[in-house]
């Protein structure tokens, strides 16, 4: 069970709970890099897609193809567009905030870092999503979506409830792979 302290902290520092005198709107120690490094990547990715919206915005797209496996014809191909531009913002806004967030309601904990780990790897996978100009690529990052929402859902592996919400999570979601997958 998680400290009422260290979740009004995480709170405060989400901006959902004003700070008293002499209280610090700052992450607990003891994070290290897993509580910095992540944070900085999504404030990255954020202000990297919010440069790309006046040349968006003014009809440009950006198209990256790469050859993947070439001998079957298939290729890396990421697009941003405009509606992919709506999202990719989001994407990495609300991820540096989760980050932060979590930054302070898991301070201190053992398995902090997998759940930073965790919590980037599925930021990345919905970035993947959106951004996907390819059925294969796309098929891909959902089911990169689904397994880390997997390891999200049960984080807190020792209760048997966390592990029954992250089974039927991974069963839902993969579902509704198989049909929209390639072939």
């Amino acid at each position: 069970m998680l400290d009422p302290d260290r979740e009004a902290r995480g709170l405060r520092l989400a901006g959902l709970r004003p700070m008293s005198a002499g209280e610090h709107n700052t992450p607990q120690r003891g994070n290290g890099i897993w509580g910095v490094v992540p944070i900085l990547l999504a404030v990255g990715l954020f202000a990297r897609f919010a440069s790309l919206v006046p040349s968006i915005a003014a009809g440009e797209a950006l198209t990256v193809v790469r050859p993947w496996v070439p001998s079957l014809g298939i290729s890396l191909a990421v697009l941003v567009d405009g509606l992919s531009l709506t999202f990719a913002p989001l994407i990495g806004g609300i991820g540096a905030l989760v980050l932060l967030y979590s930054n302070s309601y898991l301070a201190g904990h053992r398995h902090f870092a997998r759940s930073a780990l965790h919590l980037t790897a599925f930021m990345l996978s919905m970035l993947g999503l959106v951004l996907a100009d390819d059925l294969m690529l796309r098929f891909v990052f959902w089911e990169l979506t689904t397994f880390t929402s997997y390891l999200l859902i049960g984080f807190s592996h020792t209760a048997e409830k966390s592990r029954r919400n992250a089974l039927q999570a991974l069963f839902v979601t993969g579902q509704a792979g198989p049909p929209s997958s390639p072939g």
